[in-house]
């Protein structure tokens, strides 16, 4: 079992983190207190739908293995140089490419792309510890994991992830700003997700494999929708999100993907996000 498998399960269990509980409002405090304490219940109640939500769009991991079942390439153009993370000075923009970068992770290491993924891998670590400060939000029983790969076959290993996806809500608090992270980082990796499948679709001349894997994204893309939609009005970042991408969307509400003039349709409407981001 390779060493990076761990953070695919680490960048897992942040993805699917719960909520903790906001005591019920008392009405004998004073307006203000009960104002930010019903603040906080509607919170709680977005962080819930945001968990269940998370839980219901296919993994990237899933995805970038759909791709090589279907003979696709690793091209390595295709992804986001690791040498660009010191570039990424915002917050923000760190967030959004650890989802970016996740899912260039995904890509190479479906493929076998050894030396691709652990660079992927470190640099995500980079993101994750040192720019962004979550290093002590890995559960130490995903720490203890990590000495015990090499006797821990696939299936031992995907269960042992979704051991800990069920009891998250015992590990982890919630601050605003988590919001952020998980919003900007599954806008990340949506956008290179969507990007990296419409362009292999058209590196492959359309063929209908890859155009049924492009149709799949359809609930990948309206579970995306939901998530941002919970956040409209309240993470700044999300209005320009929604604009950008609705573009994509109205490509799958239009119809079942079967066509190049679609995947060019999905192409044009995402490049220019994906621009923005990794700019």
């Amino acid at each position: 079992m390779k060493p990076y498998t761990t953070f695919l399960a680490t960048i897992l269990c942040l993805a699917l983190m719960a909520f903790t509980t906001v005591p019920n409002t008392n009405a004998g405090e004073p307006a203000d207190a009960r104002k930010v304490k019903a603040t906080e219940n509607v919170k709680k109640d977005a962080g819930e739908e945001l968990a269940r939500l998370f839980k219901e769009i296919p993994s990237e991991f899933e995805l970038a293995e759909a791709l090589k079942k279907i003979d696709a390439s690793y091209i390595e153009s295709l992804a986001v140089p690791v040498a660009n993370v010191d570039s990424y000075l915002t917050r923000e923009k760190q967030q959004l490419m650890v989802g970016v970068y996740f899912f260039d992770f995904c890509y190479a290491a479906a493929f076998a792309k050894k030396k691709k993924s652990e660079e992927y891998w470190y640099v995500l670590i980079e993101l994750f510890d040192k720019k962004l400060h979550y290093e002590t939000r890995i559960p130490e029983r995903l720490k203890k994991i990590d000495t015990e790969l090499e006797e821990m076959n696939e299936e031992k290993l995907r269960q042992e992830i979704q051991d800990q996806i069920n009891t998250l809500g015992e590990i982890f608090t919630k601050t605003d700003e988590d919001y952020d992270f998980l919003v900007n980082s599954l806008v990340g990796a949506f956008t290179e997700a969507i990007y990296v499948v419409a362009e292999l679709t058209a590196q492959s001349n359309y063929n209908q494999d890859f155009l049924k894997i492009v149709a799949d994204q359809k609930n990948r893309v309206n579970l995306t929708f939901r998530v941002l939609e919970l956040f409209k009005g309240e993470i700044k970042s999300v209005d320009n999100y929604l604009a950008k991408l609705t573009p994509v969307r109205a490509v799958f509400e239009a119809g079942a993907i079967k066509n190049k003039s679609q995947v060019d349709a999905i192409r044009n409407a995402i490049t220019p996000l994906r621009k923005e981001i990794i700019e």
